[in-house]
Parts: C-alpha cells; sequence; structure tokens
C-alpha cells in the first residue's frame, strides 16, 4: 500500500552552502560543456537549415548556455560580486565559442539556399 503522507510530504530545503556549490560548478565552461555547447550549435545550425523550429528548441533545451546565467541571477539575488563576474566570464567566453562553432558549421555546410 502507497504510504500517502511519503507522497505529498514535501522534503527539506538543501543546505545553502551545497546550492551555492552547485550553481558555481554549474557556471564554469569546460569539458562536457564545451562539446555539448558545440554539438547542440549543430543541431541548431541544422534546424535553421532545414526550417526545423523543433531542432532549434531541442537545440535550446540540450545547450548549457543556462548555467551562467542562472549563476548571474544567484550572484545578483544574493550580491556575491565574484560570481557575477566569473558567471558573466563564462556566459560571454560560451557565446563565443557558439558564434564560431555556428560559423564553421554554415561555412562547411553543403546547403545553401535561405528558409524562412
Amino acid at each position: 500500500m502507497i504510504n500517502f503522507q511519503k507522497l505529498v510530504a514535501l522534503p527539506r530545503e538543501e543546505e545553502e552552502e551545497f546550492t551555492f556549490r552547485e550553481i558555481e560548478e554549474g557556471i564554469y565552461f569546460r569539458g562536457h560543456n564545451l562539446w555539448l555547447l558545440v554539438i547542440s550549435m549543430g543541431i541548431a545550425c541544422i534546424g535553421l537549415n532545414i526550417n526545423s523550429s523543433a531542432a532549434v528548441i531541442g537545440a535550446m533545451l540540450i545547450s548549457p548556455l543556462m548555467g551562467p546565467v542562472v549563476g548571474i541571477a544567484f550572484g545578483l539575488s544574493t550580491g556575491n560580486r565574484r560570481l557575477i563576474r566569473l558567471g558573466i566570464f563564462n556566459w560571454l567566453l560560451m557565446v563565443v565559442v557558439a558564434i564560431c562553432s555556428s560559423f564553421l558549421y554554415f561555412l562547411i555546410s553543403p546547403f545553401h539556399s535561405e528558409t524562412s
């Protein structure tokens, strides 16, 4: 039988330090985040080439660009200037890598017709 109290009970809040570390870890742009961003930009470019909004939305869902944005927002809400600077720097770095990877895709892409 299902325990109704466990089903509707809300879990305790997380420790503040754990939350801070988790958000700070999501800001950094290295390793798997780099490859995930390049792959998501490739999917978005393919979606633009074949006029597929589903592919573009799917690329947005897997893109790691949200980590620095959450870090910036958390830094602004807590007044942590270091977190804000770190988030802005990593976000700008991710945007540059995304633009470069999409430029390379369209440079070597065999599709050259415009889509709506």
